[in-house]
């Protein structure tokens, strides 16, 4: 799983872009239609295909809705998803460093976070070169 930081970089292809499609809202691509965000629709009531929330700049797909990501962060009794899931709404929802938490005592399930696995064979070098902040 991504750092909190490493998430919020690739969501906003390496810039200061408040949400993954820009800085302007409503969104222009992403699975967000179950939130029924004004000026936006999309085909999906709910979860949908990666590819069908759309792709950054970058070539990632699924940054936009559809699923919040889970990240690591601290302290580690919590965990955090970031982004907005296909029933996000408002501004400050679909933002990229928009996050929740989540308790780690295995109560509390969310169908609206997840994984997105990468094939690093795929994403330039470049992506994942962050600073770390902590020691694995």
């Amino acid at each position: 799983m991504p750092f909190r930081q490493e998430w919020i970089t690739f969501a906003r292809c390496g810039t200061q872009r408040k949400y993954p499609w820009g800085s302007e809202y409503p969104p222009t691509y992403g699975n967000y239609d179950a939130a029924n965000v004004a000026g936006f629709s999309d085909d999906n009531q709910y979860s949908c295909p990666v590819t069908a929330s759309g792709r950054n700049e970058w070539g990632l797909y699924g940054v936009g809705g559809d699923a919040k990501a889970w990240v690591i962060a601290t302290p580690s009794d919590q965990y955090i998803a970031c982004g907005g899931a296909w029933y996000s709404s408002g501004e400050k929802g679909l933002a990229c460093d928009y996050e929740d938490t989540y308790m780690a005592d295995g109560y509390g399930g969310n169908i609206g976070v997840g994984l997105r696995p990468v094939l690093a064979s795929q994403v330039p070098d470049s992506v994942f070169r962050l600073p770390r902040s902590r020691k694995h």
